[in-house]
């Protein structure tokens, strides 16, 4: 019984490591990436492997006092001002009527961390469900936008790995 337990430990330390390799890789691949859709996507990913690391869920990072100090350490928030103008006259949708309602579509300060959170959530949802385009000012607009949030977010995730 005492092998099986130090077994199973040690398998979870192992699936621990490759998730934090994981994460550093996404998030190392986006660095170089150019196309602001693709390094969003791979910015993501690099989010959502970074949360598995912590069993949470995205939105549980809104409740982070650590994340959210180190994250406002290394965010310009000049551009979360450009982005909650934006948002102000134009709310980001769920392009779904039967999906999510808990949030706005819109930041209320640049210190809504709830809020920063929700559209980068809502611009994935969007983006992987087929409502955001290409060839389109205002998605390429919610990508670049969701790029300048993602990067100083994951650099403090995976440097905390």
């Amino acid at each position: 019984m005492m092998k099986q337990k130090k077994l199973m430990k040690n398998l979870e330390k192992i699936n621990t490591m490759n998730y934090e390799f994981r994460a550093k890789q996404w998030y190392g691949r986006a660095s170089v990436e150019n196309d602001e859709f693709v390094k969003f996507i791979l910015l993501y990913i690099s989010l959502e492997v970074s949360v598995k690391l912590k069993s949470q869920n995205i939105r549980d990072i809104k409740s982070d006092n650590l994340v959210r100090s180190k994250f406002y350490e290394k965010v310009d928030v000049g551009n979360l001002d450009v982005l909650k103008s934006q948002l102000e006259s134009r709310p980001l949708q769920n392009m779904d009527p039967s999906g999510d309602i808990r949030w706005s579509g819109r930041i209320n300060s640049v210190e809504d961390f709830d809020g920063i959170i929700e559209f980068v959530i809502r611009a994935r949802n969007n983006l992987f469900h087929g409502d955001k385009g290409l060839d389109e000012e205002r998605d390429l607009f919610i990508v670049e936008y969701g790029n300048k949030i993602l990067q100083p977010l994951l650099e403090v995730l995976v440097n905390a790995i």
